[in-house]
C-alpha cells in the first residue's frame, strides 16, 4: 500500500515502517552535551502504539481532541 492508497496518514507512517525497519526516520537531540540521535521507523512506530494504547487506557477514544505541546521548532 502506498502513499496513493494509504487510508489515512496513521497507515502511510505505518507501510512506510515495514518498509524501512531499523533505518532512521528523526534524529533528536537529547541533551545539549550529546549528539543527535536516530530514531529507527521500528522505534517510531513502537513509541506510537504505546502513546495510542496510553490514550486509551485513559479513556480516550475515536472523536476525542488531544492537544500537542511542542517547542516551537
Amino acid at each position: 500500500m502506498g502513499a496513493a492508497t494509504a487510508q489515512d496518514l496513521v497507515q502511510m507512517v505505518f507501510d512506510e515502517a515495514a518498509r524501512q525497519g531499523d533505518r532512521p526516520v528523526v534524529w533528536a537531540k537529547r541533551d545539549r552535551k550529546d549528539p543527535y540521535v536516530p530514531t529507527s521507523w521500528r522505534e517510531l512506530t513502537e513509541q506510537v502504539a504505546k502513546l495510542s494504547a496510553a490514550l486509551r487506557n485513559l479513556g480516550i477514544g475515536a472523536g476525542d481532541r488531544v492537544v500537542l505541546v511542542s517547542e516551537s521548532r
